[in-house]
């Protein structure tokens, strides 16, 4: 209908029509483009607010479990050190105090899954959503860490084994699974204690493996410092 006006308005060169047809028409396109931009804004601040709503609920979980991780290790090598320190010194040692000190060196803990929703933000470019830097960077941050600690904690399981295998031959465990629960950490039942004591391949290997779980508490310190800076960039970023 438009179009046609014009039209006609040409034909009789009524130019200051024609210029007033125009202006209408280039005003509701720009209207349109508009509306559709802040439809599709407002559609991006829904979505940004629901990711970073899921993200921190998430990296708060996994924060909670990254710490747990890191005090484990850290209560492993605080475990091997002191058994090592018992059997260099010839101390007596009770079959209680062997069976939990020795639990660092037949545990290793793998680093804390990442969030689903943060997996999933990276396979479809969710990233973008974010409008914060200090947030985006915080999880580009922790993106490293997870790379880095990924990496060398396979090297580490794997330069822990040899040394393990030696070990283990004085060590016995528990055999009777536990009803309703799944609990892949070994129960060690009894440690030859002398045995381990005079040999000296053994007490290296002991050492060796307490160099992994510091090493392993170092990375786990890495991480849940990463993830804290999600978490206070997410907090922020729903303030």
């Amino acid at each position: 209908m438009l179009l046609r006006r014009i039209m006609q308005h040409l034909r009789k060169q009524e130019w200051t029509v024609v210029a007033l047809d125009l202006l209408i028409v280039v005003v509701g396109v720009f209207i349109g483009i508009q509306a559709s931009n802040w439809n599709d804004a407002r559609e991006a601040a829904v979505e940004e607010r629901q990711l970073i709503s899921r993200l921190s609920t998430e990296f708060e979980t996994g924060l909670a479990l990254a710490r747990e991780t890191e005090n484990e290790t850290y209560q492993y090598a605080v475990g091997l050190d002191a058994l090592l320190t018992k059997l260099d010194s010839g101390e007596p040692i009770s079959q209680a105090d062997a069976c939990e000190l020795i639990a660092g060196a037949v545990v290793f803990r793998f680093g804390v899954t990442p969030p689903p929703s943060y997996s999933q933000m990276l396979s479809t470019g969710g990233i973008s959503l974010l409008r914060d830097a200090n947030l985006r960077e915080a999880l580009r941050e922790y993106d490293r860490e997870v790379r880095i600690a990924t990496s060398a904690a396979d090297k580490i399981y794997a330069s822990m084994i040899p040394h393990l295998t030696v070990v283990q031959t004085y060590i016995r465990y528990e055999r009777a699974p536990q009803p309703g629960s799944i609990d892949f950490r070994p129960r060690v039942r009894s440690v030859d204690i002398e045995g381990l004591r005079n040999d000296r391949r053994a007490i290296a290997g002991l050492e060796r493996i307490y160099v992994t779980q510091t090493n392993q508490q170092a990375l786990a310190h890495r991480t849940t410092e990463s993830m804290e800076a999600v978490v206070a960039a997410l907090d922020q970023a729903e303030q």
